[in-house]
C-alpha cells in the first residue's frame, strides 16, 4: 500500500493559509504531497503529485495518533484531477485538537484493495445468526482485522476472533450468532469496524451495525367481561422454537400477583394461551371458599373482532372458576382480551434529557 503522510493539522491554528511540509520524507519523488492550506471557510486543502500513470484512483485516510490500526477513511474528501499527475483535495477541518492525513494509491493490479461491508445495518433477533458480508474491490489474500464496539456485551453473542482470513477472493463472511436468554433486555447493538492494518483499506462502508431484537417480550393486557376489567401482565420467553408464558395479575385486580406458568402457542397470525390452575385462598373469593382459576386466551387474525400483530393482540377470553367439592358453584365468564406489547427497556448507554429551565 503506497501512501504519503501529512503533517498534523492543529485545530488551534487560526491562520487562513498554512503551508506545511510532509511529516516524513520518502524516497519516491513521483508520489508526494506538495502544499497544505486552510481556507477562510475552515476547510483543509492540499495537493499531491502521483506520476504513476497506471494508478486507478486514490483515497484519503485520517488518524489522530499514527497508530497502524487507527487509520480511517475520510468519506467526505473531494479529490480532483488537476492534470499532469497533480491532484487537489478538499476536506473538512479536523474536529479534534490534531489529525494526520495520508493519500493511498489504488494500483491497477490490486496493490491497494478496498474493503466494504455490503450493508451498514442489520436487525437480528436473539438466537439467530447475522452474516457480516465484506466485499473487496479486487481479489484479496490476507487477514482482515476488525474491532467490536456497541452496547452489546460478550454475553450477548458467540465469541468473535476479530479477524478473518481471505484467500484470493472478493468476498468474506463473518458469522455473528446472537445468544438467547430468558430475560427481557434493553436495546443493544454490536458494531464491527474494519481496520486498516490487514493489507486491505477500509472503504466508505467500514462499519457494520447489528441491532439486537429481543426474542422475549412483556405484554400488558386486560380481560373484559361485561362491565368487569381484570388487568394482567404476560411475559413471553422464547427458547428455540418454544415460547413459555408467565402471567401476573395486576396490583388491584382479581388475579394474584404471583407468576403463573402459562402454555403459549404463537404464530404470525394466531395466538393461544392457557394458564395452569391458579389457587385462590378462601379470603380472596366472594364466597369465602377456596377456588381454582384458569384463564384461556385465543385470537386468530382476520376473525371478527380479533387481531394478531407484532405489538397488539385482541381476541376471545374465558375465565373458569372451580370450587373443589362445590361443583354447583363453578362459573365460566366469557369475554374478550386486549394485549399491548411494552417497549423494551432503554439501552444502558442512553441518558434521559430534560428541558432546560
Amino acid at each position: 500500500m503506497k501512501h504519503r503522510f501529512l503533517f498534523p493539522i492543529l485545530a488551534l491554528l487560526s491562520a487562513s493559509l498554512l503551508s506545511l511540509p510532509p511529516l516524513h520524507a520518502q524516497a519516491d519523488p513521483d508520489f508526494r504531497i506538495d502544499t497544505i492550506q486552510r481556507t477562510a471557510q475552515g476547510e483543509l486543502e492540499f495537493t499531491f503529485r502521483d506520476a504513476e500513470t497506471e494508478a486507478t484512483g486514490h483515497f484519503i485516510q485520517s488518524s489522530t495518533d499514527l497508530a497502524p490500526d487507527n487509520w480511517l477513511p475520510v468519506p467526505e474528501a473531494l479529490i480532483t484531477d488537476l492534470g499532469g499527475g497533480v491532484y487537489g483535495v478538499v476536506i473538512e477541518a479536523p474536529a479534534g485538537p490534531r489529525a494526520f492525513y495520508r493519500v493511498v494509491r489504488i494500483g491497477p493490479d490490486g496493490e491497494t484493495v478496498i474493503a466494504n461491508f455490503s450493508t451498514a445495518t442489520l436487525e437480528v433477533t436473539e438466537g439467530e445468526t447475522a452474516f457480516a458480508i465484506i466485499t473487496f474491490s479486487a481479489p484479496f489474500t490476507g487477514t482482515l482485522r476488525y474491532t467490536l464496539s456497541g452496547t452489546a456485551t460478550s454475553d450477548d453473542f458467540e465469541e468473535l476472533s476479530g479477524e478473518v482470513f481471505v484467500s484470493n477472493s472478493t468476498q468474506a463472511v463473518i458469522p455473528v450468532t446472537i445468544k438467547e436468554n430468558t430475560t427481557i433486555d434493553p436495546v443493544r447493538n454490536l458494531i464491527l469496524t474494519i481496520q486498516a492494518d490487514g493489507g486491505a483499506a477500509p472503504g466508505l462502508v467500514s462499519q457494520f451495525e447489528i441491532l439486537v431484537k429481543d426474542a422475549d417480550a412483556r405484554w400488558e393486557g386486560s380481560f373484559l367481561s361485561g362491565s368487569a376489567s381484570i388487568p394482567f401482565t404476560l411475559d413471553l420467553i422464547r427458547t428455540g422454537d418454544t415460547t413459555e408464558g408467565f402471567l401476573i395479575g395486576g396490583p388491584f385486580g382479581f388475579l394474584p400477583e404471583e407468576s403463573t406458568t402459562t402454555t403459549v402457542t404463537q404464530t404470525p397470525t394466531s395466538f393461544a394461551a392457557s394458564t395452569a390452575e391458579i389457587a385462590m385462598p378462601a379470603e380472596a373469593t366472594l364466597l369465602d371458599l377456596p377456588a381454582l382459576l384458569q384463564l384461556e386466551l385465543i385470537a386468530v387474525d382476520g376473525e371478527p373482532d380479533e387481531e394478531v400483530g407484532a405489538d397488539f393482540i385482541q381476541g376471545r377470553a374465558t375465565l373458569t372458576t372451580t370450587y373443589p367439592g362445590n361443583a354447583h358453584l363453578n362459573t365460566t365468564a366469557e369475554g374478550m382480551f386486549l394485549m399491548q406489547r411494552t417497549p423494551p427497556p432503554p439501552s444502558t448507554s442512553e441518558i434521559t434529557l430534560f428541558d432546560a429551565p
